[in-house]
Parts: structure tokens; C-alpha cells; sequence
């Protein structure tokens, strides 16, 4: 099997809180590879990513693709995951209130499959 390389030789800063970048480039140019890499999804063969994130859930990534139960409501997809993630149940509900609020999220009964492809994201 050949290896080929998918990143040369890139170097970028993200700098505060809150704030949302766009990684732009064509088809198979290496943007998902790198955000996995980023992100600790994929190995690294050589160099190196430094981040100033000390925990992997501080540090926010939407893949192209989403993994939620398509049955489950919004409030249940919450305590799901957040228990996946090891989070106490008051967590898991100060989490829900603030990206509600931050996302304007639509009402927490309503079932994932019924959203909007935007509000699944």
C-alpha cells in the first residue's frame, strides 16, 4: 500500500472565545483530515498540533455528518450524550440552558427527526 500525504506544512491561530472559524478549500484537500487531527479523531504520522485546550470537551467540532437518535427529543439527546460523557445530571442541565439560549434552540420536547437539518447541526 502507498502512503500519501493529505497536510503539508500548515500552520494557523485561532485566537478567543466564542468565536467560529471556516477552514475553506477544495474536495480532498486535507480539511476534514486536519479537523480530525485537531480534534484527536486521527493520528498524526509526524509533526505536531498544539492547542491551548487542556480538555477534549472544551474544544468544539461539527463533522459533516451528525450522529443523533433520530427518535429521541431534543431534551433526551441532551442527557444521552451528556451521560456518555460522564456529566452529572445538573451539568448536563446547565449545559442544555446555555446552548439553548446561545443557539436559540426550538422547544426541547420536539423530536430530532422533525428538525431542520441546520437545527440538528
Amino acid at each position: 500500500m502507498s502512503l500519501k500525504t493529505l497536510v503539508r506544512s500548515c500552520s494557523f491561530a485561532c485566537n478567543g472565545l466564542f468565536k467560529s472559524y471556516a477552514l475553506l478549500g477544495p474536495s480532498g484537500c486535507g480539511k476534514t483530515t486536519l479537523l480530525s487531527c485537531i480534534v484527536g479523531r486521527l493520528q498524526l504520522d509526524s509533526g505536531d498540533i498544539t492547542t491551548l485546550v487542556t480538555r477534549r470537551d472544551e474544544m468544539g467540532y461539527m463533522p459533516q455528518s451528525t450522529a443523533l437518535y433520530l427518535q429521541l427529543s431534543i431534551s433526551e439527546t441532551f442527557v444521552y450524550y451528556g451521560r456518555v460523557f460522564g456529566m452529572s445530571w445538573e451539568d448536563i442541565e446547565e449545559r442544555a440552558y446555555i446552548l439553548d439560549k446561545l443557539l436559540d434552540l426550538p422547544p426541547r420536547n420536539r423530536i430530532v427527526e422533525t428538525l431542520r437539518k441546520t437545527d440538528k447541526r
